[in-house]
């Protein structure tokens, strides 16, 4: 029997550091957007889309492994219970942005007039929102502020049908993934190579609300789950966590992060090698294996080189859910108003005051809301937890 109710070391870190590469990303294609100085052309500044997908690629990890240990532990799983988790953790802090973003910030912008376009009609956009589908707000009308909403209303329809999938299907569970894993990767081929300008303008829509739907990545994380929950002493004492692997991969995981728009670039083999590798159809699954990896590896291996199990990330960690949600607004509102101040500054300066105001009023939003929201309705989460609560260690509890 395994622990149904766990704490993986180390996620919390990987959560922050997620969160803070979403919002340099999206710091910078604001400042792009307003003509300010940006760091756009740089890849660490540049990988938001990567770690949203390290956020898929967890939330599957996390979420098959507690659904396998449940049912292994109690004989079933409690649909309605994993239903009323995903309430008391997602709903609260979803449903405050939306106050915010749908009714305070139109009112403060049209109050004070400000210059700012909403690119969709509140009577159409509101009600996809309200009912988790921003990723069709997106598909049909672009980016804007409440834009990270997207990967949110992706991962509410996933779980929508994965409990049900995993309790009544376990045992072809490992078909399932590589069916929905290998299904993805045609998308993707379509996605980035097809002929779409023929299409009507529905049919472009439906194109590119597909390619919202990541699943592939929350399958890889639910192979992670399932390799973790039924072999875990045979995965770590082979050499793909060894220290020799381990090097080799986070370097590979550096690289990728810091030198992408450069290596792509490259004349010659070195380029075609690179892009061959992580400019493909399929380099998500080539990078979302390395993301199901590096979660194994920090929070499961005992011989891990790397640890970012500290106070620090874990109370960041712990608030980076308000931090992807609360960064767009947060961005836009301090961009508008210090937009002049920026432009006359230096390029440095510019940066640090942006990073330094926006990062920090991001924080201290997260923070209040986890403190006085959030936690209010994690309480009522006991309530709907499996049977089994053994510890694994006595650490500080990681919000699953």
């Amino acid at each position: 029997m395994r622990p149904s109710k766990v704490y993986f070391k180390g996620l919390n870190g990987l959560r922050f550091i997620s969160a803070f590469l979403v919002l340099m990303f999206h710091a910078e294609t604001v400042r792009a957007k307003y003509s300010l100085f940006n760091l756009t052309d740089f890849t660490l500044f540049s990988n938001g889309p990567l770690a949203v997908e390290f956020f898929f690629v967890l939330s599957g990890f996390l979420i098959t492994y507690l659904l396998l240990a449940e049912q292994a532990n109690t004989g079933t799983i409690n649909i309605k219970h994993f239903y009323m988790r995903r309430i008391l953790r997602i709903w609260p802090l979803y449903y405050l942005i939306l106050i915010i973003g749908l009714v305070c910030i139109p009112f403060a912008i049209k109050l004070l007039h400000i210059d700012y376009e909403f690119h969709y009609p509140m009577s159409v956009a509101a009600p996809l929102f309200v009912f988790f589908l921003p990723n069709v707000v997106l598909s049909i009308y672009g980016s804007s502020y409440l834009a990270p909403l997207w990967s949110i209303g992706v991962e509410e329809q996933f779980y929508f049908f994965w409990a049900p999938l995993i309790k009544k299907l376990r045992k072809y569970a490992v078909t399932i993934f590589f069916v929905i894993i290998a299904l993805r990767l045609g998308f993707n081929a379509y996605y980035k190579h097809g002929d779409h300008s023929a299409l009507p303008h529905w049919g472009r829509v439906l194109v590119t609300l597909g390619s919202t739907l990541k699943f592939e990545g929350m399958c890889i994380g639910a192979l992670g789950a399932w390799l973790f929950y039924h072999h875990r002493e045979k995965l770590f004492s082979g050499k793909a966590f060894g220290l020799g692997f381990q090097i080799f991969a986070l370097l590979v995981l550096v690289i990728r992060l810091t030198f992408h728009n450069t290596l792509i670039a490259l004349p010659g083999w070195g380029g075609t090698l690179y892009s061959v590798l992580f400019d493909g159809f399929y380099s998500s699954l080539i990078t979302n294996v390395i993301f199901a990896w590096l979660i194994l590896n920090i929070s499961c291996n005992p011989k891990t080189i790397i640890n970012t199990d500290n106070k620090v990330f874990n109370f960041l960690g712990n608030i980076s859910y308000g931090i992807y949600m609360y960064h767009g607004m947060v961005l836009l509102i301090t961009i508008i108003l210090l937009k002049n101040t920026l432009r006359n500054m230096s390029p440095v300066l510019s940066t640090t005051v942006l990073y330094i105001t926006s990062g920090g009023l991001t924080i201290l939003a997260a923070y209040l809301t986890y403190r006085f929201v959030e936690a209010r309705f994690l309480t009522y989460k006991k309530a709907f937890e499996p049977g089994s609560t053994e510890p694994v260690a006595k650490r500080e509890k990681v919000i699953a």
